[in-house]
């Protein structure tokens, strides 16, 4: 399993995007690699990308998602007494790190793997719903997306 986003929405529920394209920054592997590389080891093993370069890939992330990200914003960094490295390099870090945290945290391979669903075999979706229903909670929403007869893709909603 691969984090594919962390998208965000606003209290009344609609996609929020492209919040504050001033810090849509073109170089977001070196300012990682510069700031926080073991970050950068675990985005590059977790948030791959099949059709474009790991730079463009989590640049396209960054300034889509990553702008409305609250945490990530400058400003909450201040005053969350973060200042020696409230930038938006730092605000990109957290962004990126709560995305992977996400996924540490909600383990879908090992959720399935508990109750016996492994890659290779045949499942029936209730029995992934149930599996995940029961690793996560039921307070969790999720929704399973199927592709040529596999699962490919779930999507945690926080």
């Amino acid at each position: 399993w691969a984090v594919r986003g962390l998208w965000l929405a606003s209290c009344e529920g609609a996609p929020m995007v492209r919040c504050d394209l001033t810090r849509a920054y073109h170089d977001v592997e070196a300012r990682l690699a510069a700031t926080d590389p073991a970050l950068l080891q675990r985005l590059r093993r977790l948030w791959p990308s099949e059709t474009r370069s790991l730079n463009d890939h989590w640049r396209r992330a960054w300034a889509e998602d990553g702008t409305c990200y609250s945490p990530a914003d400058p400003a909450c960094l201040l005053r969350l007494a973060d200042r020696t490295r409230a930038d938006g390099t730092r605000a990109m870090s957290n962004y990126f790190a709560a995305a992977l945290g996400l996924a540490d945290q909600y383990d879908v391979y090992a959720a399935l793997a508990q109750a016996g669903i492994v890659p290779g075999g045949t499942f029936l979706r209730v029995e992934i719903e149930t599996a995940l229903r029961e690793a996560f909670g039921g307070s969790l929403a999720f929704s399973l997306r199927c592709m040529d007869g596999a699962l490919g893709e779930v999507a945690l909603r926080f």
